[in-house]
């Protein structure tokens, strides 16, 4: 049944043609440049790249499927934003799952659920599927969004690269293809680099991320959004990992933004 799942998948991605897209705000992605299409694969895998969701990087406490949950908040800023994200996969990473809240301050808010799937007849390959309902106090809006991700098998390293079709039903204007790549070395390093809309005057984020033994828990992460600066400081407690990142917009639109991330 695996199998039929994914050729549907696949054949459905290959039979559409092709907004910048907006990351699910963590502090983890924010400061790795709102890169996420290879490398989110953490609690807002689900909005990020649902792609991922079955090599979700997670434990679990009591549940029993591996699980990544957030709560953050703008702590500085004009945005007013607050983002809640929760991911989980089976314990042997063939298929995940995933939901998220977003207030983007005012009336405008989100709520979306994303799925992954291990397509077992491509070695590597993984497809997803978003769907996100827009509330902006006056209409309700619905997009809908399809992803792949493919590991290439390298040595020592995990090399992935990701395809996108953004806003298929095209409520937020055309839809975007969009391309990434994402590599997590041994050494405890991650660089990552995202094309939003490659068919037109796209942005192109890109970031990196180190979580090696020379750091002692910190995590510390840097990168550009679309030519804005980003910097972000992670500590890895065990149970729990806070993070703090910050964006240089320019002007009144500078960002700041903490995250609490942890396992059921």
């Amino acid at each position: 049944m695996s199998r039929i799942h994914c050729l549907i998948g696949l054949i459905v991605m290959l039979m559409l043609v092709v907004l910048p897209a907006n990351a699910e705000t963590t502090a983890r992605v924010l400061g790795m440049g709102n890169t996420m299409l290879g490398v989110g694969n953490d609690s807002a895998a689900w909005f990020n790249n649902p792609a991922l969701l079955p090599d979700l990087d997670a434990d679990s406490l009591v549940s029993p499927w591996p699980n990544s949950m957030s709560i953050g908040a703008e702590v500085g800023g004009d945005f007013h934003d607050l983002a809640i994200n929760f991911s989980s996969r089976d314990a042997a990473g063939q298929r995940g799952w995933g939901v998220g809240f977003e207030s983007f301050g005012g009336d405008m808010q989100s709520f979306g659920v994303g799925y992954g799937q291990r397509c077992n007849f491509v070695d590597g390959l993984n497809w997803g599927i978003i769907g996100v309902s827009f509330d902006d106090g006056a209409s309700d809006d619905f997009l809908f969004a399809l992803d792949l991700a493919f590991d290439v098998p390298l040595p020592l390293n995990d090399l992935t690269v990701a395809l996108e079709l953004w806003d298929v039903t095209e409520q937020f204007g055309d839809m975007d293809l969009n391309l990434g790549a994402g590599l997590k070395t041994s050494a405890g390093l991650t660089v990552g680099v995202d094309v939003f809309d490659i068919t037109d005057d796209g942005a192109v984020n890109f970031g990196a991320e180190y979580a090696g033994p020379l750091t002692n828990g910190f995590i510390v992460r840097a990168g550009s959004n679309d030519g804005d600066a980003t910097f972000g400081l992670g500590f890895d407690m065990g149970f729990v990992e806070l993070g703090l990142s910050y964006m240089d917009a320019g002007g009144n639109d500078d960002f700041l933004f903490a995250t609490a991330e942890t396992s059921l």
